[in-house]
């Protein structure tokens, strides 16, 4: 299977210029009025989607419409002349995150396409952006067996046979849903020695990783940092008989660090969101991210309760417009049970996400796991599965 490529995948990126260790400099993300006089068009989608990416939207009968388009460039490098330091653009909320001192600041304001005062003053990220890109691969057709076919042998799920069967996954393996032809996007603090897991060995060996890249430190590899990614990935990807054997194990992955481990900001947030898109544009089926966010380092960008009310986090709003893409987006309910926070965090609490809540090995509610409602009274999480105990 053809690697993916970053043609598509980061078209909403830009190069960094070199930053003046002296200079005092936040980062803001700024939102822009239109995408008018753009050399991107909605009758030229494969532009800036992959062949795959504009299948999905087909097969769901989703029309490509304008927030699919990458943000204005000549926008871009107007504002890269106002002397501000260009990070990344976002086509679905058509803004751009810069970096920038007050002077330079002030005139981003004056340009007549921003729609609104830059705001929030973003933590400075280490490191710079690669600048190589990735084209995704076209699409494959599903062939997974379907009910009424010769069922598939019975496995040796080993020590995951209760995750395994509390969730009925035992059956829909053996009616052939296994994850084939799939494709996984896994967005998390990291993935480390996954590649070096016996249990995952099969999904590289079979070419079945779609790509990596981490949105905090800029690189292509995942595999050094946190090991959180790694059990999120292995509860999904694993298969190794008798031991542990995964719901998904036959699923194509794509590994996306977004968080940082150890600190909380909502640059965080705009990884997630730049993820996204990247997942949406090269095609994937479904975004997997056991991350929330409400309160951070900056007392000043924390969430109230009241913002988990499925429109307000950045993060919410960007799963919720990756779904109206026609991606499946699940996402943990949170860690915040029996925190005085206690209720589930974003973007768990977007409508269009399903969010998932943890039990123990006996089906019992996890004390750590975030409750519901959402701030505005819909029902969350929209399902459970084991979360506590889990092999």
């Amino acid at each position: 299977m053809e690697r993916i490529k970053y043609r598509y995948a980061l078209v909403f990126v830009l190069c960094c210029l070199n930053l003046s260790v002296f200079s005092q400099k936040n980062k803001y993300f700024i939102e822009l009025t239109d995408k008018n006089n753009s050399p991107y068009t909605l009758n030229s989608p494969q532009s800036f989607l992959s062949p795959r990416a504009i299948e999905r939207r087909l097969r769901q009968n989703i029309s490509i419409n304008i927030s699919d388009l990458p943000v204005n460039p000549a926008y871009v490098q107007a504002i890269r002349q106002t002397g501000v330091e260009v990070w990344y653009t976002s086509r679905w909320m058509n803004a751009v995150l810069v970096e920038a001192d007050s002077a330079n600041l002030a005139a981003v304001k004056l340009l007549p396409f921003v729609k609104s005062s830059p705001t929030g003053n973003w933590q400075k990220v280490n490191g710079r952006y690669s600048s190589s890109k990735k084209t995704a691969p076209s699409p494959k057709t599903n062939s997974n067996a379907r009910i009424g076919e010769t069922p598939a042998p019975l496995l040796d799920y080993g020590f995951s046979a209760n995750q395994i069967t509390m969730i009925g996954a035992d059956v829909m393996h053996q009616q052939g849903y296994r994850g084939k032809d799939m494709w996984v996007a896994i967005m998390d603090a990291g993935f480390r020695n996954a590649n070096q897991i016996a249990s995952l060995k099969h999904v590289f060996d079979n070419n079945r990783i779609l790509g990596t890249y981490d949105f905090v430190d800029q690189e292509t590899s995942v595999y050094e940092d946190d090991s959180h990614g790694l059990q999120v990935f292995s509860a999904m990807a694993a298969y190794q008989p008798g031991a542990i054997i995964g719901t998904a194990f036959e699923a194509n992955y794509l590994l996306l660090r977004t968080e940082k481990s150890g600190s909380e900001s909502r640059m965080e947030e705009i990884n997630w969101l730049l993820a996204a898109e990247y997942a949406d544009s090269v095609g994937v089926d479904v975004i997997n991210s056991s991350l929330g966010y409400n309160t951070f380092d900056d007392p000043a960008m924390s969430y109230r309760r009241s913002d988990m009310d499925g429109n307000t986090a950045l993060i919410t709003r960007a799963a919720d417009r990756a779904a109206a893409a026609g991606i499946l987006v699940v996402n943990s309910a949170g860690n915040e049970g029996d925190d005085p926070w206690q209720t589930i965090a974003a973007p768990a609490d977007a409508d269009s996400v399903l969010t998932v809540g943890a039990v123990n090995v006996n089906g019992l509610y996890a004390p750590f796991s975030s409750r519901g409602p959402s701030a505005d009274k819909r029902i969350k999480p929209n399902l459970a599965a084991q979360g506590q105990g889990l092999y």
